[in-house]
């Protein structure tokens, strides 16, 4: 590695926002005007700073995103009214439709005003999603939905 440069104070940037590895940069070292191109720094800082030094240690396996593939889908997911479980809490297996869920996925609902006061008055204080390797399972805390109700739901995909 190169010799690590100190008490090096940059003083002088280039004017332009654009800075190419051709500009040249001056410093003040020990009272000593030092001049060095951008190029310089930049091989340096690759020398001393690496992925890991910035929280990047998993840089290239970062997943692309594009039209095609969003980092979150909406979908829908239908609460039937029957649900398992003789007390709290309660629980139901549920498919998404609209989105797909992996055993990666991360499913959010969102209830709407009148669902939230419907839940309220039936009892139920937690309502959620679970997924267990690919397969979703609804729960409720407290009581349960007493009829049929489609929620809105976000779908994403997550490391674990």
């Amino acid at each position: 590695m190169p010799d690590e440069p100190t008490g090096v104070k940059i003083s002088l940037l280039p004017t332009s926002g654009d800075v190419t590895d051709s500009d040249m940069l001056a410093g003040v070292q020990s009272n000593t005007t030092v001049k060095f191109f951008f190029s310089a720094i930049k091989t340096w800082i690759k020398a001393w700073i690496g992925k890991a030094d910035v929280g990047l240690n998993n840089v290239d396996n970062i997943k692309q995103y594009s039209a095609s593939n969003p980092p979150v889908s909406v979908g829908a997911i239908t609460l039937s009214a029957t649900w398992t479980g003789a007390s709290s809490p309660y629980s139901q297996t549920v498919t998404v439709s609209g989105a797909t869920v992996t055993a990666n996925s991360k499913v959010d609902i969102q209830l709407t005003a009148a669902q939230i006061a419907d839940l309220i008055a039936a009892g139920v204080k937690s309502l959620f999603v679970e997924n267990n390797a690919g397969t979703l399972t609804a729960w409720a805390v407290g009581g349960t939905t007493s009829a049929e109700m489609t929620v809105q739901c976000t779908v994403e995909d997550v490391s674990v």
